[in-house]
């Protein structure tokens, strides 16, 4: 399983925030992909993460590319305050890391979706079995 470090995460490339750094970090290698929040301190206790197989994540960006919400790997939930909730699908609450976003940083996470700047990271990398999980 990767070990990721924080060089290893890539921010969008229209990240958010004053410092322009607030945003949803993804991290590609050994057939995994990983989802964190930048605003949090890498490494911290609340450094939640959200962990795909990379064919996980193509289903995701497939679907976001299609205008799909349900029935992906990572749910998105859109919240009264205007907040977006992530969470790998089909997790119960207690097992599961949840990463709070907002309209800004989803949509530079999908416009880097959309253009295909996340195939371009990891297509080379080798496969790993297929299991979504949190950590």
């Amino acid at each position: 399983m990767a070990q990721f470090t924080a060089s290893d995460f890539q921010s969008p490339s229209r990240s958010s925030g004053e410092d322009n750094t607030t945003c949803v970090d993804v991290a590609c290698g050994g057939g995994i992909v990983e989802l964190r929040d930048s605003k949090v301190a890498f490494g911290s206790p609340a450094d939640h993460r959200i962990r795909l197989s990379h064919a996980e994540f193509d289903a995701f960006q497939q679907g976001v590319r299609a205008g799909r919400t349900e029935a992906l790997p990572v749910e998105v939930t859109r919240r009264a305050d205007g907040s977006y909730r992530f969470r790998a699908a089909g997790a119960r609450d207690t097992e599961t890391a949840v990463l709070t976003f907002d309209q800004a940083e989803v949509d530079a996470f999908h416009h880097d979706i959309h253009t295909g700047q996340y195939d371009i990271r990891y297509r080379s990398a080798d496969p790993a079995p297929e299991a979504s999980t949190s950590v």
